[in-house]
């Protein structure tokens, strides 16, 4: 009997149950006291709602047993939506019955707020991450991943390049702080300008130190770690997973009032948008001592950039190292499968922050409303294949910078490089 042919699976689990609103009238116009039940709306949804597709392969084990590699799409969700409150009671100024000397209230319960200004029973997700920047950076976690299924351990032929900068910077270790050793040299006891000299200088040569470490002393140290891994590491034909990631978030807050029956309401509405973009590159491959080392193609092709001054900050908004390293992987190597997945987690927050009267000379507030909703929503999905390498500009680069450690560097060369522009 030949193999079954796989299939596709959509599963699905849990659901949202309603949530009501119920209008009654007090002391009516038509001079009847009492209670009067007007009517009852479904207005909300909570609960929480999975779904799941994939692609089922008959004999999965016994096939994986023997090697087989799957690469399938596959899709999930998961949808959480919350609400809770109450509309307000709202009592006429206005006699409702000379007769009786009584005043109509009008009370409605349950979270009736946000239903009357949507018609939306549910709090439906809000995606402020564009398509576009999706795309671009699926492009830069592919490019990613491509550069690093080169299998470089070290990059050799860069540290040789750098020979001169790094034998200076151990043979003379303390030029980062010289200036600070020639203020102290030059400061009398009494001498206030001086002083100010000493903390100016404190602060050049902690500039100095923090670039020395970040750009100096530790990818000097990744370099020695990744020699020892090459020479310790035994070529052998294997099975390795190379990756590249990009994550995008964005956020909003936005007030707003509106007007419903004789109520106005005030509210706000919070959003959130994250996006993490994940690329794998399966490789069944061994990698030699050189090309462990970096000294192959993709190295070569990789040097000129990696040594142009200042290029690991043009890295830090487009991805040309990236794409250099990736090129020579991409036309030479023969990967066992690629895929990428794009996981998105999208939140909300819709909340009443003030009631009043739309009229207050005809109707007074009883009972302000209360209501807030939320919703939660995480999606998967997996795509077999990615992109080839590709120059891009990297989406929401700035932002990332400022977030990280590189704003201290971006800082730290900033100063350094205006003051050598101030000296001349």
């Amino acid at each position: 009997m030949g193999l079954k042919t796989p299939f596709q699976r959509f599963r699905s689990g849990g659901g949202f149950v309603p949530v009501m609103s119920d209008w009654d009238s007090y002391d009516r116009f038509t001079c009847l006291s009492g209670k009067f039940h007007q009517a009852t709306w479904t207005t909300g949804m909570t609960g929480i709602y999975r779904t799941f597709s994939d692609t089922v392969t008959p004999e999965f084990k016994r096939l994986q047993s023997k090697g087989a590699i799957f690469n399938n799409p596959m899709s999930s969700s998961q949808e959480t939506q919350s609400c809770s409150g109450s509309f307000s009671r709202v009592r006429s100024v206005a006699e409702s019955c000379g007769a009786t000397h009584v005043h109509n209230e009008e009370d409605i319960t349950g979270p009736y707020a946000y239903y009357a200004q949507t018609g939306f029973t549910k709090l439906p997700p809000v995606a402020l991450v564009t398509d576009a920047e999706i795309a671009s950076a699926i492009g830069v976690a592919a490019t990613r991943a491509w550069e690093q299924s080169n299998g470089h351990l070290a990059d050799i032929l860069v540290d040789i390049a750098e020979m001169r900068q790094t034998l200076h910077m151990f043979t003379r270790p303390t030029n980062a702080i010289q200036p600070l050793l020639r203020a102290i040299n030059s400061t009398k006891a009494k001498n206030l300008k001086k002083l100010g000299d000493v903390g100016k200088a404190s602060i050049t040569s902690a500039q100095n130190m923090w670039l020395q470490y970040r750009y100096g002393i530790r990818p000097l140290v990744s370099s020695v770690t990744g020699i020892l891994k090459a020479l310790d590491k035994k070529p052998s034909m294997k099975r390795q997973t190379f990756r590249g990631n990009y994550s995008l978030s964005k956020v909003n807050s936005s007030p707003g009032t509106f007007d419903t029956w004789s109520t106005r309401i005030g509210y706000n509405d919070d959003v959130s948008d994250v996006v993490q973009i994940r690329a794998g590159i399966l490789m069944e491959e061994s990698f030699d001592l050189s090309t462990s080392l970096g000294v192959d193609g993709a190295g070569l092709l990789s040097l000129p950039w990696e040594i142009v001054p200042f290029s690991f900050v043009a890295d830090w908004f487009i991805n040309v190292g990236s794409f250099l390293g990736g090129i020579v992987p991409f036309l030479q190597k023969h990967p066992a499968a690629t895929w990428y997945t794009v996981t998105r987690q999208q939140s909300r927050v819709w909340k009443i922050t003030s009631t009043a009267a739309v009229n207050p000379a005809s109707y007074t507030i009883v009972r302000p409303a209360q209501e807030i909703r939320t919703l939660f929503l995480v999606s998967k999905k997996r795509v077999p294949g990615i992109p080839m390498p590709s120059i891009r500009l990297k989406p929401q680069a700035l932002k990332n910078v400022l977030g990280d450690l590189r704003f201290l560097d971006a800082a730290a060369l900033a100063m350094q490089q205006l003051g050598r522009a101030f000296k001349g």
